[in-house]
Protein backbone atom coordinates (compact mmCIF):
# COMPACT_ATOMS: atom_id res chain seq x y z
CA UNK A 1 0.00 0.00 0.00
CA UNK A 2 1.68 3.25 -1.10
CA UNK A 3 2.17 5.86 1.60
CA UNK A 4 2.12 9.64 1.27
CA UNK A 5 3.03 12.42 3.67
CA UNK A 6 0.18 14.50 5.07
CA UNK A 7 0.66 18.12 3.85
CA UNK A 8 -0.38 19.39 7.28
CA UNK A 9 1.41 17.22 9.89
CA UNK A 10 3.82 15.17 7.70
CA UNK A 11 2.51 11.84 9.05
CA UNK A 12 2.81 8.91 6.64
CA UNK A 13 -0.64 7.70 5.64
CA UNK A 14 -2.27 5.61 2.95
CA UNK A 15 -2.71 7.25 -0.44
CA UNK A 16 -6.32 5.98 -0.32
CA UNK A 17 -7.18 7.91 2.85
CA UNK A 18 -9.83 10.64 2.57
CA UNK A 19 -8.64 12.43 5.70
CA UNK A 20 -5.42 12.27 7.69
CA UNK A 21 -6.10 10.10 10.78
CA UNK A 22 -3.61 12.18 12.79
CA UNK A 23 -4.76 15.76 12.12
CA UNK A 24 -7.90 15.39 10.01
CA UNK A 25 -6.51 17.19 6.96
CA UNK A 26 -8.69 16.46 3.86
CA UNK A 27 -6.79 14.52 1.20
CA UNK A 28 -9.40 13.89 -1.49
CA UNK A 29 -8.08 16.77 -3.61
CA UNK A 30 -4.44 15.74 -3.45
CA UNK A 31 -3.43 15.28 -7.09
CA UNK A 32 -1.36 12.31 -8.22
CA UNK A 33 1.65 14.46 -9.14
CA UNK A 34 1.60 16.05 -5.69
CA UNK A 35 2.16 12.80 -3.79
CA UNK A 36 5.61 12.47 -2.30
CA UNK A 37 6.97 8.97 -1.71
CA UNK A 38 10.32 8.30 -0.09
CA UNK A 39 12.70 6.48 -2.46
CA UNK A 40 14.91 3.48 -1.70
CA UNK A 41 18.37 4.73 -0.83
CA UNK A 42 21.51 3.08 -2.25
CA UNK A 43 23.87 1.19 0.06
CA UNK A 44 26.70 3.55 -0.82
CA UNK A 45 25.76 7.05 0.38
CA UNK A 46 29.21 8.52 -0.33
CA UNK A 47 28.79 12.02 -1.83
CA UNK A 48 32.11 11.78 -3.68
CA UNK A 49 34.79 14.38 -4.22
CA UNK A 50 34.23 18.10 -4.10
CA UNK A 51 33.79 19.72 -7.51
CA UNK A 52 36.58 22.17 -8.34
CA UNK A 53 35.19 25.70 -8.08
CA UNK A 54 37.03 27.31 -11.02
CA UNK A 55 33.90 29.09 -12.30
CA UNK A 56 32.70 30.11 -8.82
CA UNK A 57 29.54 28.03 -9.26
CA UNK A 58 30.39 24.83 -7.36
CA UNK A 59 30.34 26.40 -3.89
CA UNK A 60 27.96 28.84 -2.27
CA UNK A 61 28.75 31.12 0.67
CA UNK A 62 25.87 32.41 2.73
CA UNK A 63 24.31 32.44 6.19
CA UNK A 64 22.61 29.70 8.15
CA UNK A 65 20.20 30.81 10.88
CA UNK A 66 18.87 28.30 13.41
CA UNK A 67 15.77 30.47 13.76
CA UNK A 68 14.95 29.80 10.12
CA UNK A 69 15.60 26.06 10.31
CA UNK A 70 14.72 23.04 12.39
CA UNK A 71 17.79 20.96 11.51
CA UNK A 72 19.76 19.83 14.56
CA UNK A 73 23.51 19.84 14.95
CA UNK A 74 24.33 23.09 13.13
CA UNK A 75 25.13 26.51 14.56
CA UNK A 76 24.11 29.91 13.24
CA UNK A 77 26.65 31.90 11.28
CA UNK A 78 28.51 31.86 8.01
CA UNK A 79 27.76 28.81 5.90
CA UNK A 80 29.29 27.15 2.87
CA UNK A 81 27.51 24.70 0.61
CA UNK A 82 29.99 22.61 -1.33
CA UNK A 83 28.98 20.73 -4.46
CA UNK A 84 30.36 17.21 -4.69
CA UNK A 85 30.00 14.71 -7.51
CA UNK A 86 27.19 12.84 -5.78
CA UNK A 87 25.64 15.31 -3.37
CA UNK A 88 26.23 18.44 -1.35
CA UNK A 89 27.92 19.28 1.94
CA UNK A 90 26.76 22.08 4.20
CA UNK A 91 29.34 23.56 6.59
CA UNK A 92 28.53 26.16 9.22
CA UNK A 93 30.70 27.99 11.79
CA UNK A 94 32.90 25.40 13.41
CA UNK A 95 33.98 23.74 10.17
CA UNK A 96 33.87 19.98 9.69
CA UNK A 97 32.43 19.47 13.18
CA UNK A 98 29.28 21.31 12.08
CA UNK A 99 28.34 19.81 8.74
CA UNK A 100 25.61 17.87 6.98
CA UNK A 101 26.24 15.65 3.96
CA UNK A 102 23.26 15.09 1.68
CA UNK A 103 23.52 12.36 -0.95
CA UNK A 104 22.04 12.93 -4.39
CA UNK A 105 19.45 10.21 -3.79
CA UNK A 106 18.14 12.21 -0.81
CA UNK A 107 17.71 15.48 -2.68
CA UNK A 108 14.15 16.25 -3.71
CA UNK A 109 14.89 19.68 -5.15
CA UNK A 110 17.06 22.76 -4.95
CA UNK A 111 15.01 25.92 -5.20
CA UNK A 112 15.60 29.65 -5.04
CA UNK A 113 13.22 31.74 -2.95
CA UNK A 114 13.09 34.86 -0.77
CA UNK A 115 11.59 36.03 2.50
CA UNK A 116 8.44 37.42 0.87
CA UNK A 117 7.68 34.23 -1.06
CA UNK A 118 8.32 32.02 1.97
CA UNK A 119 6.03 34.14 4.09
CA UNK A 120 3.21 33.62 1.60
CA UNK A 121 3.50 29.81 1.51
CA UNK A 122 0.22 28.21 2.51
CA UNK A 123 0.50 25.42 5.07
CA UNK A 124 -1.72 23.25 2.87
CA UNK A 125 1.05 22.86 0.26
CA UNK A 126 3.78 21.83 2.69
CA UNK A 127 5.07 18.33 2.12
CA UNK A 128 3.57 18.16 -1.37
CA UNK A 129 5.64 17.53 -4.46
CA UNK A 130 3.75 19.72 -6.90
CA UNK A 131 6.04 20.94 -9.65
CA UNK A 132 7.77 24.14 -8.55
CA UNK A 133 6.26 24.09 -5.05
CA UNK A 134 8.25 24.45 -1.86
CA UNK A 135 8.31 21.26 0.17
CA UNK A 136 9.13 22.77 3.58
CA UNK A 137 7.88 19.65 5.32
CA UNK A 138 8.32 20.44 9.03
CA UNK A 139 8.71 24.21 8.75
CA UNK A 140 5.20 25.32 9.67
CA UNK A 141 6.38 27.40 12.60
CA UNK A 142 9.11 29.03 10.54
CA UNK A 143 6.73 29.96 7.74
CA UNK A 144 4.28 31.31 10.28
CA UNK A 145 7.00 33.50 11.71
CA UNK A 146 8.05 34.81 8.32
CA UNK A 147 4.47 35.69 7.40
CA UNK A 148 3.60 37.25 10.76
CA UNK A 149 5.94 40.25 10.70
CA UNK A 150 4.18 43.31 12.10
CA UNK A 151 3.30 46.17 9.75
CA UNK A 152 5.53 48.56 11.72
CA UNK A 153 8.57 46.31 11.35
CA UNK A 154 10.86 46.68 8.39
CA UNK A 155 11.03 43.47 6.37
CA UNK A 156 14.53 42.71 5.09
CA UNK A 157 14.01 40.57 2.00
CA UNK A 158 16.66 37.86 1.71
CA UNK A 159 17.33 35.34 -1.02
CA UNK A 160 17.49 31.68 -0.01
CA UNK A 161 18.73 28.43 -1.41
CA UNK A 162 16.02 25.96 -0.36
CA UNK A 163 17.31 22.39 -0.11
CA UNK A 164 14.47 19.88 0.04
CA UNK A 165 15.71 16.40 0.89
CA UNK A 166 14.77 13.11 2.51
CA UNK A 167 15.90 12.58 6.09
CA UNK A 168 17.20 9.00 6.04
CA UNK A 169 16.33 7.93 9.63
CA UNK A 170 12.75 9.26 9.55
CA UNK A 171 12.17 8.93 5.78
CA UNK A 172 10.36 12.26 5.89
CA UNK A 173 10.96 15.36 3.76
CA UNK A 174 13.21 17.96 5.34
CA UNK A 175 14.19 21.47 4.34
CA UNK A 176 17.31 23.58 4.87
CA UNK A 177 17.34 27.32 4.22
CA UNK A 178 20.60 29.16 3.57
CA UNK A 179 20.48 32.84 2.66
CA UNK A 180 22.89 34.26 0.11
CA UNK A 181 23.25 36.32 -3.05
CA UNK A 182 20.60 35.52 -5.63
CA UNK A 183 22.99 35.39 -8.58
CA UNK A 184 25.30 32.88 -6.90
CA UNK A 185 22.34 30.75 -5.77
CA UNK A 186 21.16 30.51 -9.40
CA UNK A 187 24.67 29.62 -10.61
CA UNK A 188 25.03 26.93 -7.95
CA UNK A 189 21.68 25.36 -8.86
CA UNK A 190 22.61 25.32 -12.56
CA UNK A 191 25.95 23.63 -11.83
CA UNK A 192 24.22 21.06 -9.61
CA UNK A 193 21.93 20.07 -12.49
CA UNK A 194 24.93 19.83 -14.84
CA UNK A 195 26.82 17.51 -12.51
CA UNK A 196 23.70 15.40 -11.91
CA UNK A 197 23.32 14.91 -15.68
CA UNK A 198 26.97 13.85 -15.93
CA UNK A 199 26.32 11.13 -13.35
CA UNK A 200 23.34 9.88 -15.35
CA UNK A 201 24.81 10.03 -18.85
CA UNK A 202 28.37 8.92 -18.03
CA UNK A 203 27.70 6.63 -15.08
CA UNK A 204 30.21 8.48 -12.92
CA UNK A 205 30.97 6.69 -9.65
CA UNK A 206 31.54 8.46 -6.34
CA UNK A 207 35.20 8.49 -5.37
CA UNK A 208 36.23 8.14 -1.75
CA UNK A 209 37.50 11.32 -0.13
CA UNK A 210 40.73 11.23 1.82
CA UNK A 211 40.03 11.87 5.48
CA UNK A 212 42.33 13.03 8.25
CA UNK A 213 43.91 9.56 8.47
CA UNK A 214 45.00 9.75 4.84
CA UNK A 215 46.61 13.14 5.40
CA UNK A 216 48.35 11.86 8.55
CA UNK A 217 49.82 8.84 6.74
CA UNK A 218 50.89 11.05 3.84
CA UNK A 219 52.89 13.26 6.23
CA UNK A 220 54.13 10.39 8.41
CA UNK A 221 56.50 8.91 5.81
CA UNK A 222 58.69 11.99 5.18
CA UNK A 223 58.64 12.95 8.86
CA UNK A 224 59.74 9.45 9.87
CA UNK A 225 62.59 9.60 7.37
CA UNK A 226 63.67 12.97 8.75
CA UNK A 227 63.77 11.88 12.40
CA UNK A 228 65.43 8.52 11.70
CA UNK A 229 68.14 10.22 9.63
CA UNK A 230 68.66 12.77 12.38
CA UNK A 231 68.90 10.04 15.05
CA UNK A 232 71.37 7.76 13.24
CA UNK A 233 73.55 10.68 12.16
CA UNK A 234 74.29 11.47 15.76
CA UNK A 235 72.09 14.50 16.05
CA UNK A 236 73.16 16.29 12.89
CA UNK A 237 71.27 16.52 9.63
CA UNK A 238 72.35 17.76 6.23
CA UNK A 239 70.42 18.13 2.99
CA UNK A 240 73.60 17.47 0.95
Amino acid sequence: MPLVNCPECSSQISDKAINCPQCGYPLENLKEEEKLICPTFPKDMNIGKQIVNWKSDAALTGTFEKGENVVEGLVSGKASILLCTHGVMLLTDGGMANRIEIHASQIISLLKSNTTALGQVNRSVMGRAAVGALILGPLGAIIGGLSGVGSKEKIVDKNYLVINYWDVPTKKPQTILVSGKGLFISKFMKRYEKEKNINITMGRQAEKRKGCLGVFLFLLIPLSYFFLTYFFSGGSFSLS
